[in-house]
């Protein structure tokens, strides 16, 4: 229940402070016709608020909310869970979705023009060999690039470099409504 203390409700009248709010009484009204009806359809008592879980009690005590720091809790983490550079993944390391992803999340959010995929490798300059290798593995417009993983270009024996040719050419057309 709010304070109704002058200090604190300068928006009320002097007649009203101590009175149930509108919200407040059809709340309370509501709890009870809850309350009655679960007693009249059971025999064992119903519980109240201040003994089930999960639900706020009705004690007039004072409601202490408690923030403790991130690094508090860091001594708890698994510290064999830390990545290393070079190290092949384990099941214990979490993967991160934007890594494995071509696009990252930012440029899912700015998708450039949807192109026919010849037109985009024209449009942005990939090499022929690359356009061949995608257009060959089903690649067809512009917009599908957005599922695309890295492991998926490796298993069509996409190279290192063109993976890097790809990436940039990504980073231009999602930023290509910016500029224009």
């Amino acid at each position: 229940m709010p304070p109704n203390h002058k200090e604190f409700n300068t928006m009320l009248a002097d007649k009203n402070l101590g009175q149930l709010t509108l919200l407040t009484a059809q709340h309370q009204e509501l709890q009870e016709q809850a309350h009655m009806k679960q007693t009249q359809n059971s025999s064992a008592p119903a519980p109240t608020p201040s003994t089930t879980m999960g639900t706020a009690t009705t004690s007039g005590g004072p409601i202490i909310n408690v923030n403790f720091p991130a690094k508090m809790f860091q001594m708890f983490h698994n510290p064999g869970a830390a990545t290393v550079p070079g190290a092949p993944l384990t099941q214990t390391q979490p993967v991160s979705l934007s890594a494995a992803m071509l696009l990252t999340p930012s440029q899912l959010q700015s998708l450039g023009p949807h192109l026919s995929l010849d037109n985009f490798c024209v449009s942005y300059d990939i090499s022929q060999d690359l356009q061949r290798k995608l257009i060959e593995n089903g690649y067809t417009v512009s917009h599908s690039l957005r599922f695309a993983t890295i492991q998926d270009l490796e298993v069509i024996s996409v190279l290192c470099g063109e993976i890097s040719q790809l990436k940039d050419v990504v980073s231009c057309w999602c930023n290509a409504y910016f500029f224009s």
